[in-house]
């Protein structure tokens, strides 16, 4: 059979439209998943679950590695919550010929408990002593960190957007921490990150969503006003 070619975001998610419960196109689905796992695709998170849904009804078809994989992408798109959404699709698998990849699954599900309540510390010290057990593990053992290798990168890129939607500056130590780097690593290469200052890191301001806004002044209501509305 032939390599698929590339296939774009508009073809694939069109025919997540037009061919929803069409099991043809799950090799069309498998293609662009890796290609988004190259990054040379935008993530789809429609694609992803539709992917998911096929394997789900249809469990002869069920490619580990790209459910895993898939699972991961949606982790790292964090924090959308489409991951809670997969987690209701994908389930843990009782069958023993499937005992490794329900071990890897069980692994993804607490990454994102750990993500989702804000425990980055906690995460990336599981994640290191993932990295190192995944050296001694072969293709068949369904290695998460060699699953996909970009990963690390774009969940830290996650975490970092999601910090400065919420903070103004953060102490260096802490930034390191939540990220799992040194601060002269990334700050300077980030768009959202404005600098060190001292001992902290600075945010740059996202118009609309976390720039500074002049205060709000009578904030009261009138007797008169709210009398009309009862």
């Amino acid at each position: 059979m032939a390599a698929l070619t590339s296939i774009t975001q508009a073809d694939v998610e069109k025919l997540c439209v037009t061919d929803t419960y069409n099991s043809s196109i799950i090799p069309s689905l498998e293609a662009y998943l890796n290609q988004s796992v190259a990054s040379a695709s935008p993530y789809s998170f429609q694609a992803t679950k539709t992917l998911l849904k096929f394997y789900s009804f249809f469990p002869t078809v069920l490619n580990p590695p790209n459910s895993l994989k898939a699972m991961l992408l949606s982790l790292a798109d964090f924090p959308t919550g489409n991951f809670g959404v997969l987690t209701f699709i994908v389930q843990p698998n009782e069958s023993t010929q499937l005992q490794t990849y329900t071990e890897r699954l069980n692994t993804i599900m607490r990454w994102g408990e750990l993500i989702e309540t804000g425990d980055f510390v906690t995460f990336w010290a599981e994640f290191g002593e993932e990295q190192l057990s995944d050296k001694s593990r072969g293709v068949d053992d369904l290695p998460l960190t060699t699953l996909f290798p970009g990963f690390a990168s774009a969940l830290r890129s996650s975490i970092l957007q999601t910090l400065s939607l919420t903070f103004k500056k953060m102490p260096v130590a802490q930034f390191n921490k939540f990220l799992n780097v040194s601060g002269v690593d990334i700050a300077p290469k980030s768009d959202v990150v404005d600098g060190v200052e001292g001992d902290c890191v600075a945010f740059r301001p996202v118009a609309g969503v976390n720039d500074v806004r002049s205060k709000v002044e009578n904030v009261g209501a009138s007797f008169n006003l709210v009398s009309k509305v009862l």
